[in-house]
């Protein structure tokens, strides 16, 4: 199931775990805070940027939300707390994107960069905190995963409209949602997937190469050549990611028999 799908098809929470309401709120609050005074301190930053973070936020709370129904814990839980931070510096970040041909400040452009990369950092936060408390879940997990991938795709598209690199890079940040679609009509790419050491190697690898393609004492060529590896790593996993999926669809055992080295 996409996340967008989430908003229509998943039932409203009949009673939110405690603490979402107040972490929602309160990660509101800040982001507001923090649009206005981007756009009264920065000269670049214009309403566009506003506007496209206030949305990118407003969809994000509304699945989270309404995939509250799914929680299976009391308590919202502090990993679900950093991961909302996170979801919120992501936002935050989208607000760039319509500006960011405009930016041209090293200052500006190392806040940016600092900022993705600590939005990556906490990536590992979430999860330990969540096994630390108890806490862990299926929507926590997805939640984590589903704001790697926005990000992902935040970062790519701010890297292409600052023109420092060819529309190619957005392949880094659309290539899971392309499989998300092709799995709607295909239906052996819904099956589940075996856990995998390397598919979260490639994940911090295909981040990480973005946060340094951000970076400004990095040139568009050095940035060319960190993007085609991360991308090379990036459509290697998935293809073996597809063909172990199409190939247990094409036998009567479960897909749990097999599996290919991780």
């Amino acid at each position: 199931m996409s996340l967008l799908a989430a908003i229509s098809i998943a039932p409203l929470p009949s009673q939110a775990p405690r603490g979402a309401l107040n972490c929602l709120a309160i990660a509101s609050a800040v982001l507001i805070a923090a649009l206005t005074t981007l756009y009264l301190q920065h000269p670049s930053f214009s309403l566009a940027g506003v506007v496209g973070s206030s949305i990118v936020w407003l969809v994000i709370a509304a699945i989270i939300w309404r995939s509250l129904a799914h929680h299976p814990h009391s308590q919202f839980g502090q990993a679900n707390m950093v991961t909302t931070a996170r979801a919120v510096s992501t936002a935050l970040l989208a607000g760039f994107i319509p500006v960011a041909e405009q930016i041209s400040s090293p200052i500006w452009l190392w806040v940016i960069a600092i900022t993705a990369t600590i939005t990556l950092c906490m990536d590992g936060l979430d999860g330990y905190l969540a096994r630390k408390t108890g806490l862990s879940s299926a929507f926590g997990a997805r939640f984590d995963m589903e704001t790697d991938a926005l990000l992902a795709l935040v970062i790519t598209l701010f890297l292409w409209q600052s023109q420092k690199l060819g529309i190619w890079v957005l392949g880094l940040g659309v290539m899971r949602y392309a499989f998300l679609a092709t799995a709607h009509w295909c239906a052996p790419l819904r099956a589940p997937l075996y856990p995998s050491s390397r598919r979260k190697t490639v994940c911090v690898i295909q981040v990480g190469a973005l946060c340094l393609m951000l970076c400004p004492w990095l040139s568009a060529d050095q940035a060319v050549v960190v993007g085609t590896l991360a991308l090379l790593s990036l459509s290697f996993s998935f293809a073996v990611d597809v063909w172990w999926l199409l190939r247990q669809s094409s036998v009567n055992e479960p897909a749990a028999i097999t599996k290919p080295e991780a």
